[in-house]
């Protein structure tokens, strides 16, 4: 049973009558950021693979960051069916025109019939110019209800969201033939938390909670598998450490002895991530 969207009543949010229903004999162009270890990255792939052979689809690397080492990392298949999206790409224009970014930076070509915005936010509220580039749009896609109402209440227009919930691969996400990734220095109980380091992520929520409820005597360990954009990786461990310690004095938390913290700022191949959950006791 779907969540009801409350202030959405009547809407037929999630279901698409009059948009890019009517053309899918057009081609698809996909912008997003393929090709470095974001989060945008992995959805985008995973959307696109199983599109490939079913529509006319080209895609477009569309970030100025882009990982040769991410890209390596990724099965061959994967990356021979990428590549040919993207060559594929320079062949088609005009058609449908998916934009898979953060909404501060969508793009919305003269020469595309239908334009769709896909994105997410972390918080129940949003940025004035993400509103202002979602209303440019023909349809705006996010992955769950909290999205639909927080963007709404924002002042997207609500005719134009639609709740596509991100896609799964489910042969590589399969915990019964996952066998869990080696992490350093595992405590009793382990958490878990993956994420770009930046403040819409909340890492300062997440440090506080865990400092202020556990201390060095419980047998535990909180694993942030995180990175820098902008910064070289081997920097990363450093910044970081400084960050949580300057962070860490905020807290007030008196000559309590802390939890252990395991920094995992490594990038690591997306084969390998099934396995970092599965070593985890809890992902926060």
């Amino acid at each position: 049973m779907q969540e009801k969207t409350p202030g959405m009543e009547g809407q037929d949010v999630g279901k698409s009558q009059d948009g890019p229903n009517s053309m899918l004999s057009l081609p698809v162009r996909w912008a997003a950021p393929f090709f470095n270890s974001s989060g945008y990255a992995s959805e985008a792939i995973n959307f696109v693979l199983p599109l490939a052979d079913q529509v006319d689809l080209g895609i477009m690397h569309n970030s100025t960051l882009l990982s040769e080492e991410f890209l390596n990392d990724l099965p061959s298949i994967t990356r021979e069916t990428l590549q040919r999206l993207q060559e594929h790409h320079q062949k088609i224009n005009g058609g449908i025109f998916i934009s898979h970014n953060p909404g501060f930076a969508f793009q919305r070509p003269d020469d595309a019939a239908y334009h769709i915005g896909r994105t997410m936010f972390e918080t129940d509220r949003l940025p004035a110019n993400w509103v202002e580039n979602c209303n440019q749009m023909d349809e705006i896609w996010v992955p769950s209800w909290f999205n639909a109402k927080s963007f709404a209440r924002a002042g997207v227009e609500r005719s134009k969201l639609k709740v596509i919930p991100g896609s799964v691969d489910s042969e590589l996400f399969d915990p019964e033939n996952t066998q869990p990734f080696p992490l350093p220095n595992p405590a009793g109980y382990n958490f878990l938390s993956v994420f770009e380091w930046s403040s819409r992520k909340g890492w300062d929520v997440l440090l506080a909670a865990y400092l202020r409820e556990f201390s060095a005597d419980d047998d535990v360990c909180l694993y942030l598998r995180t990175h820098l954009f902008g910064h070289p990786a081997q920097d990363a461990p450093e910044i970081l450490k400084h960050e949580i310690e300057e962070y860490t004095k905020t807290l007030k938390l008196g000559r309590k002895d802390l939890p252990r913290i395991e920094l995992l700022t490594e990038q690591l191949p997306m084969s390998d991530l099934p396995g970092l959950y599965q070593a985890s006791d809890c992902l926060v």
